[in-house]
């Protein structure tokens, strides 16, 4: 939760923290009180397309959502709340403008009477791309809002950096996009000058630093070396498995093995004890499976073991990276 802050000129300032979702109190438009600094920013194409309709706002991480959601802040202002008339009991305290809060706890509020969607003047929904999920909070909450008188809703600002984030085939791909643009009762908007807009985002200093592959043998002596590499040779070359007819358990062994050693030779010792837990772990669970025949079980075994042997002969190596330095 966001308190205001009064400015000298009189105006009220907000910050706003890119979190799940954030709910402004209603007030009438207020753009005149804008300080004069921002009389420029006011015309930033997208923060015009919001300020007139509902809009999903997609823009590159750092390309600045965040300020585009706080100007819009700026343009509808702020209201105290008044108290709620049963029992007088307020939801929050007379100086919380702006309410920063999960999308199902505000969603309980909602259910269960605590809050009430005409008091809204602005929710924006960061990430609202997970609105397409059907029992996502978001798509509930916007389910409510819908159900309001439509001189009652508030204003809709949706951010997102990927309009959708799972794999979809290119003939789907519209229709998905007008399925976000129903459920938020919003149009997608896209900054037509992308350099422009960038001026206002984050302005990371990148750096490419070149380096060297990890040389294991100099600091594992080869052991681990030898060792996976043994293993990956008795896997490719075993003929205990018909293809056919058994359940081949080679595959993720030597996934294992070829991971394990990749990870050693380009990131080091600590990095490849991680990635051996993890496989140690997995063939663990495969080695449970009850459907699987003797040998086949035996064989994920001698793959758990070689991890296990693994994660060990590197944990020496490991510790040493939290070790104090001297």
């Amino acid at each position: 939760m966001t308190p205001s802050k009064n400015d000298k000129d009189g105006t009220r300032s907000e910050s706003l923290p890119e979190r799940d979702l954030l709910v402004v109190s209603k007030l009438e438009f207020w753009a005149r009180s804008l300080k004069r600094e921002h009389e420029g920013l006011q015309k930033v194409e997208l923060l015009d397309k919001a300020c007139k309709r509902n809009v999903i706002v997609q823009l590159g991480t750092g390309a600045g959502k965040t300020f585009i959601a706080v100007l819009l802040l700026k343009e509808y202002g702020l209201q105290i709340m008044s108290p709620f008339e049963s029992g007088g009991n307020e939801l929050f305290s007379l100086s919380i403008k702006v309410v920063v809060i999960t999308a199902q706890v505000f969603l309980d509020l909602i259910d269960h009477a605590y809050f009430n969607i005409a008091r809204l003047a602005l929710v924006i929904f960061d990430e609202c791309h997970h609105a397409l999920g059907v029992k996502h909070p978001y798509r509930v909450i916007m389910d409510r809002i819908m159900r309001v008188p439509e001189q009652d809703r508030p204003r809709i600002l949706g951010l997102t950096a990927s309009l959708i984030n799972d794999k979809t085939p290119p003939r789907q791909l519209e229709a998905k996009l007008s399925k976000l643009e129903c459920v938020l009762n919003s149009a997608i908007e896209t900054a037509s000058d992308l350099v422009a807009i960038s001026k206002y985002g984050a302005k990371p200093t990148e750096f490419v630093v070149a380096s060297s592959d990890y040389d294991p043998s100099s600091a594992c002596g080869g052991e681990i070396l030898l060792l996976l590499e043994e293993y990956r040779k008795f896997c490719t070359s075993t003929q205990e498995f018909d293809p056919d007819f058994d359940i081949d358990p080679r595959k993720p062994i030597q996934e294992a093995l070829n991971r394990t050693l990749a990870v050693l030779r380009q990131v080091g010792p600590w990095a490849a004890w991680k990635v051996s837990q993890m496989w140690e772990k997995e063939l663990h669970k495969l080695t449970k499976q009850t459907f699987l025949q003797e040998k086949t079980v035996d064989f994920l075994i001698m793959g758990e073991t070689c991890m296990t042997t693994v994660r060990k002969l590197l944990e020496p190596k490991a510790s040493a990276v939290f070790l104090p330095l001297c």
